[in-house]
């Protein structure tokens, strides 16, 4: 008998339907066909690395050596039962072998390989890797199980990937939270990463563009031309320099769709085809348009026409959800994951949210057009659903790798509806999403939007004047998008040129400048900072950009906490800290703190930028993907990690050093009279050879100066309030679901 190890319930489930013959065991842990085969299944991430640690800077860095290393299960609701039930079952002397079932991915490998590690058990392990979860695919990872030892590489990759996120976030952690307490006298902890800190530097950079931004004068030329009884608008280009920055045209050529449009660049203008900063030159160019009193007349037109497509969108993967939400509804990162897990979990309707897969696997178009059916006849009485729905349907067999893509998918594929409809008595906020997933599902499948577009350059003298007009041949998919679309203002209007034989009949009848300035980089928002740390590749180079292209930094499953971990002014233990980013306006507009600006500045002065830059994830990444080739190159890896977490320790503590220590004004130390030196945490005897130390924060509660003298001089104190009980530990951490 063999025991197969989904990584969450719902797969378990999954492969258990497709194999069939199974039956729920009485605890409703797992499930068997009491034949040959168990069905069990973690609950994503079940045991965590573990090392014991001291929260002093003197005595980093920590550098676990391989044997150092613990296991422990993640301290949350119902996870060591769990455990617990997985261990019994491959303890069982039926048992012969274990199957590692958990996702298609370094992620899921890991998961598995700890589980397995935890349980002692020395069976022989193989993997099942599930690429699709169609029955079919279902079926025919079932029939070709390997020996783990395949994936060695890929296992030694998530270990040093998990290894050394711990290294480095423990001990920047703790250094940093050493030097931020001295140097601001603050009593909480300073959380830095190879992810949390980049991000949090983007934002401070984008914050010193805006502040340290001076705007420019800059003037245009606009032209107004006549035509009969109809005239047209253009603006003066630098001709030459245009052509050489457009790419050369075609009939019939395509666009990819502008829907997701990132939104966080900075400024765009400092464009030097139709701006000028110095008026004397627009002024010149305005001069030679005219002849006396009158405007020359035009000399020469040149137009390109071409039929242009704009292909529909891809499916959602969840940052690009995130980030549509964000736009639309002003939803955080963090409510559309919370509002989309619930769709899946509870509702049942809609695929595994947390993926950067934006295709379906090649097995998927029955399963697609079983959704397309179930969504036309279960939601026929809902019009946002329906609409567009069978047009969507007969196109899935000519949609080819634009939907089914087995290459671009990694762990999880696109997300997309499931057909069931959802409950009526779903939130707003969650029958919104829904309707995107669904709205997106059916865009993806429709034809592209059809446009005739005319680039008009009409010449007075040498001097270009621009026009650009667009003719919707057919909306495609921009139908269903526009249908949809709660304020006619989103869509943009067809700008029709009046046609001309000669150019000798287009009259001239205006020629001016207008004067503007040039504006700052645009602030982050929740969404446009998910999106640019999917995108990070960027703004990177060569191998770096290659190695971040299809990744970023975070997973989709973690980018939205970390923007919450650095927007939140609550401690795991309940109490208030200060926050490195915040939201403001009505916009939501995310900025860096005074404490988020403070940490950037001080690690950057420091030289500290393995902590600050996303080419250290960009190296890290490479290094991994040599790990994956050849797991010998994990010792290497490990050494490599540990250099650059010493040199930055090595820093952080030198300055640490030299940060003044504060002293308590108005006591000395009872036991030697020396100064008594003044920590967020604890007041201490200068005196190194004495041993007077006393706590500062009890019950989470911070005493302040006046009542630590009188404790010290008096050795009580009078009644001080905003003490808070230490909370249970049993029931510490995140309640999950086990069977959702």
């Amino acid at each position: 008998m063999r025991v197969i190890l989904a990584e969450k319930p719902s797969v378990g489930r999954e492969i258990a339907h497709a194999l069939g013959g199974f039956v729920k065991s009485k605890t409703n842990r797992y499930l068997t066909n009491q034949k040959d085969c168990i069905i069990t299944w973690a609950i994503g991430h079940l045991i965590e690395l573990h090392h014991p640690t001291a929260n002093d800077i003197s005595k980093l860095p920590i550098l676990p050596k391989e044997e150092d290393w613990q296991l422990r299960v993640i301290n949350a609701d119902g996870y060591q039962d769990q455990f617990d039930v997985i261990k019994s079952l491959f303890d069982s002397p039926q048992v012969k072998e274990i199957v590692n079932a958990c996702d298609a991915g370094r992620e899921g490998e890991l998961i598995g390989r700890l589980i397995y590690q935890k349980s002692g058990t020395n069976k022989p392990l193989k993997r099942m890797w599930i690429n699709s979860m169609t029955k079919d695919g279902l079926i025919n990872a079932y029939k070709n199980i390997k020996d783990a030892s395949t994936y060695e590489g890929l296992n030694q990759a998530a270990r040093c990937r998990s290894k050394s996120d711990w290294v480095v976030g423990i001990n920047g952690s703790i250094a940093a939270t050493a030097v931020m307490s001295r140097k601001q006298n603050l009593s909480q902890i300073t959380a830095v990463g190879r992810v949390k800190t980049p991000v949090l530097t983007m934002v401070v950079h984008r914050q010193r563009e805006i502040d340290n931004f001076v705007s420019d004068q800059f003037w245009e030329i606009g032209a107004k031309f006549q035509i009969g009884s109809e005239t047209y608008d253009s603006k003066w280009v630098n001709y030459e320099e245009l052509l050489k920055k457009q790419k050369p045209q075609s009939e019939d050529s395509e666009q990819s769709s502008d829907d997701d449009d990132d939104e966080d660049e900075g400024s765009n203008d400092q464009n030097s085809s139709t701006r000028f900063f110095e008026k004397s030159k627009a002024d010149a160019i305005l001069a030679s348009c005219r002849d006396g009193q009158n405007f020359k007349p035009v000399s020469k037109v040149i137009e390109n026409q071409a039929i242009k497509k704009a292909n529909a969108p891809n499916l959602f993967d969840l940052t690009t959800l995130q980030f549509i939400a964000n736009k639309k509804f002003k939803y955080s990162s963090k409510l559309t994951l919370e509002i989309v897990q619930e769709l899946y979990e509870k509702h049942k309707s809609v695929t595994y949210p947390r993926t950067d897969s934006t295709h379906l696997p090649s097995d998927y178009p029955s399963e697609v057009t079983r959704i397309f059916s179930d969504l036309i006849t279960k939601q026929k009485d809902n019009k946002a659903v329906v609409f567009m729905a069978q047009e969507a349907k007969d196109r899935i067999g000519v949609v080819g790798k634009h939907i089914f893509d087995d290459k671009k998918i990694s762990d999880h594929f696109a997300i997309i509806p499931t057909g069931k409809e959802l409950d009526p008595s779903a939130s707003d906020q969650a029958k919104k999403i829904y309707l995107l997933i669904v709205e997106r599902f059916k865009a993806a499948f429709l034809p592209p939007m059809e446009y005739s577009e005319t680039e008009r350059f009409t010449f007075i003298e040498e001097h270009a004047f621009r026009a650009v007009g667009k003719t919707i041949l057919s909306k495609g998919w921009k139908a269903l998008i526009e249908e949809n679309e709660e304020s006619t203002s989103k869509k943009k209007k067809e700008v029709i040129l009046p046609t001309f034989q000669n150019h000798s009949e287009i009259k001239t009848l205006s020629v001016a400048l207008t004067q503007g300035k040039t504006t700052p980089p645009k602030h982050f928002t929740n969404g446009t900072l998910v999106r640019t740390m999917q995108n990070i590749s960027r703004l990177l180079k060569g191998e770096q950009k290659k190695a971040l292209k299809d990744c970023g930094i975070g997973t989709p499953a973690t980018r939205a906490n970390i923007i919450d971990e650095l927007l939140s002014t609550t401690a795991n233990n309940g109490s208030a800290k200060k926050a490195m980013l915040e939201e403001t306006g009505s916009n939501k507009y995310i900025v860096p703190t005074d404490y988020g600006k403070q940490v950037v500045e001080f690690l950057e002065e420091n030289g500290i930028t393995s902590l600050t830059m996303p080419e250290f994830t960009a190296d890290w990444e490479l290094e991994l993907e040599g790990v994956n080739k050849d797991s010998n190159k994990s010792v290497e890896f490990m050494a490599h990690t540990n250099t650059i977490v010493t040199d930055f320790i090595s820093k952080l503590q030198h300055a640490h050093k030299n940060i003044p220590v504060l002293k308590l004004a108005g006591c000395e130390c009872p036991e030697c009279g020396s100064e008594l030196n003044l920590e967020p945490r604890f007041v201490y005897c200068s005196d190194t050879t004495c041993r007077f130390k006393i706590q500062r924060i009890v019950a989470h509660k911070v005493i302040d100066d006046t009542d630590l003298q009188v404790l010290i001089k008096n050795k009580q104190t009078g009644a001080i309030s905003g003490f808070v009980k230490q909370p249970d530990p049993k029931v510490k951490g995140s309640k999950k679901k086990l069977f959702s």
